[in-house]
């Protein structure tokens, strides 16, 4: 079976969670299928990347970009996005190098499966119609429209909360759009599932959930260093930043009242301004981009998760969990995992609580252990990204046969 992939980024380096699920997804793919992806250049990396891919053999269409970066919102994407009444995050995605280098892969290959990464790709659909009644399948790692509408709740000033919430009704309506001309939907928790029904009634939707790389993420407990506690995420992704900014205003220093020597460590690229506020006042230490998360994961002697917006599943708790760390995470940052509270980690909402919790935690040994115990278990029982993978593809092979029925 020939899948074509269209995405807005190559997921070489694995830097964000999006990055990561689509890496693994696409690499169990072409164990099985004949596998193309076309990605926008977004990275000064990304012909290292593709020629990697390549070695794995999926084929890469790479549209160039100089410089080497994701789009930039013009004001041609603008107009462009109130004219047709698409986010503006999607709009930006929307480019004619991109148009022509997919009409380019249409004409020369007859694709069976024709997969969008993101509804921001849905752009793209009208082209591939033009040339081919492939069936095809819009992959979600979020229903945007929720987590635009849980941002909007937290957003400091009234024009703020009106620009979010105006975009979180475009990004519903772009939902409720698109959705239904596409052959099959998947999602990344069978929360964002039921959404999604909700939404596009009638089309077949599958939970495709987060993983973790078990061989990679493994326990390292001779790295732990005590009263450490650690956060992982891109922060280009709103959610992230503003886990780390609550965090650092409203947790921290209830935290430090009790352990002077505690430091923080917010680990991963493109911090905020805010964010680099922080860095190197009251232990804490905003990295910026890494080489690999795992060192940082395992110095840590708390694991934390203060989401308050979201959607999908994290896959940070799944790293963390995979190598065997006690975790306290907010009910948001774990409501779509099948975990036990208590048991896999702990949970806590209001910010003494939050700080309470992982204090208790820090200094508690024997709790620690036990809770990274639990969790490595429940990630090997639940989340590898080979079973996971091997549900993707039979969605994948069940929407190709439709079309031949």
């Amino acid at each position: 079976m020939k899948l074509l992939i269209l995405s807005p980024s190559l997921p070489l380096p694995p830097t964000d969670g999006g990055k990561i699920r689509v890496l693994n997804l696409l690499r169990r793919a072409a164990d099985e299928f004949d596998v193309t992806i076309l990605a926008l250049q977004t990275e000064p990396t990304d012909d290292d990347a593709a020629a990697a891919l390549r070695g794995d053999g999926i084929s890469v269409t790479l549209v160039p970009r100089s410089p080497a970066r994701v789009p930039r919102l013009s004001p041609r994407a603008i107009v462009g996005a109130l004219s047709r009444d698409v986010p503006l995050a999607a709009a930006k995605y929307y480019l004619k190098a991109y148009d022509r280098a997919l009409t380019e892969l249409l004409e020369a290959t007859p694709f069976d499966l024709v997969h969008f990464e993101m509804i921001h790709m849905a752009q793209y659909l009208p082209t591939v119609r033009r040339f081919t009644n492939a069936p095809t399948l819009l992959s979600t790692q979020n229903v945007d429209s929720d987590v635009w509408r849980r941002a909007t709740e937290h957003q400091p000033t009234r024009l703020r909360r009106a620009a979010f919430g105006w975009q979180a009704s475009v990004f519903e309506r772009a939902e409720r759009r698109e959705g239904p001309k596409f052959d099959g939907v998947t999602a990344a928790s069978d929360r964002d599932a039921e959404m999604y029904r909700t939404l596009i009634p009638g089309v077949p939707v599958e939970t495709v959930d987060n993983g973790v790389d078990l061989s990679g993420y493994t326990p390292r407990p001779d790295d732990e260093e005590p009263a450490t506690f650690v956060y992982t995420g891109s922060y280009d992704w709103l959610p992230n930043a503003d886990a780390v900014a609550y965090f650092c205003r409203e947790v921290w220093r209830r935290i430090r009242e009790q352990l002077p020597a505690a430091r923080f460590f917010a680990v991963g690229k493109a911090p905020t301004d805010e964010m680099q506020a922080w860095h190197g006042h009251d232990g804490i230490t905003v990295t910026g981009r890494v080489p690999e998360v795992h060192p940082y994961i395992a110095r840590a002697s708390v694991y934390v998760v203060p989401l308050r917006i979201g959607g999908g599943t994290r896959l940070k708790i799944l790293e963390a969990m995979g190598m065997g760390k006690a975790i306290v995470s907010s009910s948001v940052g774990c409501e779509a995992l099948d975990v036990e509270r208590g048991r896999d980690l702990c949970i806590a909402d209001d910010p003494a609580d939050f700080a309470a919790t992982a204090v208790a935690l820090a200094t508690d040994d024997a709790r620690r252990r036990e809770l990274g115990i639990a969790g490595r278990r429940r990630v090997e029982e639940r989340y590898g990204w080979e079973a996971i993978g091997a549900r993707m593809n039979a969605f994948y092979r069940l929407l190709a046969g439709a079309e031949s029925a």
